[in-house]
């Protein structure tokens, strides 16, 4: 249980994103205030930048500051935005396919792995470095 509990946020996380990329949000009230253009690649960015974060939280410092396994975190987080985009154009007639949104979903993961690696490598080189003193 100790394994699984850090990563319930992202299990929960790539449930939620299914259920409101193929949702309709058709009966929502305008709000004029959060209508500008993009705001959909801004909300695309931040739940993939969300997604990362929480696979990525439960995983040491130390594993972070690995590339590889950066980059398959961002790459998996890709890959889902760009399978629910195909989800979006073949199960539902109210939302469609858009290869920026999937560019929004890979640069929010990008963004978020960018910040994880550099914080992490901070981290581990300063630990590195007061242990040496």
């Amino acid at each position: 249980m100790k394994r699984v509990l850090p990563y319930l946020p992202a299990f929960f996380w790539s449930v939620a994103i299914p259920l409101l990329s193929l949702a309709s949000f058709r009966n929502l009230p305008d709000v004029p205030v959060l209508r500008f253009q993009g705001l959909d690649k801004v909300i695309h960015l931040l739940m993939y930048a969300a997604l990362t974060s929480f696979w990525l939280y439960p995983i040491s410092m130390k594993r972070r500051t690995q590339p590889a396994i950066m980059l398959g975190v961002v790459l998996a987080a890709g890959l889902y935005g760009a399978l629910m985009e195909v989800c979006q154009a073949v199960f539902t007639t109210y939302r469609s396919f858009d290869i920026f949104d999937i560019l929004a979903n890979l640069g929010g993961a990008m963004i978020a792995a960018a910040g994880f690696y550099l914080y992490s490598k901070w981290r581990v080189n300063k630990f590195s470095e007061t242990t040496e003193s």
